[in-house]
């Protein structure tokens, strides 16, 4: 039984109640960069929950780890339409499009972000507006 199994037990895997526990299965393969599994960790979790945001953004970061960009906005526009307030997904759509080569769309996502993480995450706010910047002085 490997750690992750350990951590969540191999029980849960066909558990509707389960799928925040998929999902928190998926952050710990990504964090060991592990995309694979995180990609059908999430997909589980989805299945389970077709409305959980949080699984489809999580999913989205490990395709874009995979430089599959296409599936990665795909699955944080679904996260954006059923949370539109979810700002971890304004984030990582807006870095998606940047690594992708969409600057023009990854200025969008930026700006949305700042509007919804208004007052939330200061930092993680700057660091937006620093991407802006940078965006446009590429363009220019």
């Amino acid at each position: 039984m490997s750690f992750l199994d350990n951590l969540f037990g191999k029980k849960n895997k066909h558990n509707p109640k389960y799928a925040k526990a998929h999902n928190k299965r998926a952050i710990a393969f990504i964090a060991k960069e592990n995309f694979d599994e995180a990609i059908a960790e999430c997909t589980q979790a989805i299945k389970l929950n077709p409305n959980y945001a949080e699984a489809y953004t999580n999913r989205g970061l490990a395709y874009a780890k995979k430089n599959e960009f296409d599936r990665a906005i795909a699955d944080v526009a679904k996260a954006i339409e059923l949370n539109p307030r979810q700002i971890e997904a304004h984030f990582n759509k807006a870095m998606i499009h940047e690594k992708a080569g969409q600057p023009q769309e990854a200025m969008v996502e930026y700006n949305n972000f700042i509007k919804f993480a208004a007052g939330q995450n200061p930092m993680a706010i700057e660091r937006a507006k620093a991407r802006i910047k940078a965006l446009e002085q590429e363009k220019s």
